[in-house]
């Protein structure tokens, strides 16, 4: 054994020491803010993600054709992840349950960032840094503008942010961290992103009743 002040260290062959790697990177986070029809949308980055003289530019999808586009991009996603869950269930040999999951309303952005003479800039993520530590996007005073009436008993709200193509035929849902009135996420590259309210079938949703009786038979 050898020992470091005082504390035996047992070492053999077949010992395996793990090993961390922390990468410090140095200068000042990049933070960026816009206030659009009052939602306020954040950007924050780690240092070198992006130029320290780039800018945050948003603007709202207003037209009816384009939040047309958007929703039924939005609702085929919806619906062909619906279909995988089903088949999924019958080739386990599982009878598919009747669900249905339906948009109710959006809130959409063009979310670009510009360098010094307008270019658009894509993010750099050092290598060996998670997407999700190196970004991050946050949509404040969002969800309170997308909720809706919904059957508690029911059915299921949801909210979850969307990247959409720039041709709006294909939406992509994103791990979406929803605090209070906030919805935030993380975007590996800039586009459209669709704030959006979901109401699903709430085959998992039990009031205490149901779960009583479904667990003592009562």
């Amino acid at each position: 054994p050898e020992e470091y002040e005082g504390i035996k260290v047992y070492i053999d062959d077949y010992t395996i020491i793990p090993t961390i790697t922390v990468r410090v990177i140095e200068g000042q986070e990049f933070v960026r803010s816009s206030v659009v029809d009052g939602i306020e949308i954040t950007m924050t980055a780690l240092p070198g993600v992006f130029p320290a003289d780039a800018e945050l530019s948003v603007t709202k999808i207003e037209d009816e054709e384009s939040i047309k586009k958007i929703e039924e991009a939005i609702q085929n996603s919806i619906d062909a992840e619906l279909e995988a869950e089903a088949a999924e269930l019958v080739e386990d040999g599982e009878e598919a349950e009747e669900t249905f999951g339906k948009v109710e309303k959006t809130i959409s952005f063009d979310i670009l960032v510009l360098d010094e003479n307008g270019n658009e800039l894509q993010p750099q993520i050092p290598d060996g840094v998670d997407i999700n530590d190196a970004i991050k996007v946050t949509f404040k005073q969002v969800v309170s503008q997308l909720e809706t009436e919904y059957d508690e008993q029911e059915e299921y709200l949801s909210m979850d942010v969307y990247y959409i193509d720039d041709a709006m035929t294909q939406a992509e849902q994103l791990p979406t961290s929803v605090e209070g009135d906030d919805m935030t996420f993380s975007p590996e590259h800039f586009s459209i992103y669709s704030c959006t309210c979901k109401v699903s079938s709430a085959k998992y949703v039990y009031t205490w009743q149901q779960l009583y009786k479904a667990t003592y038979n009562k």
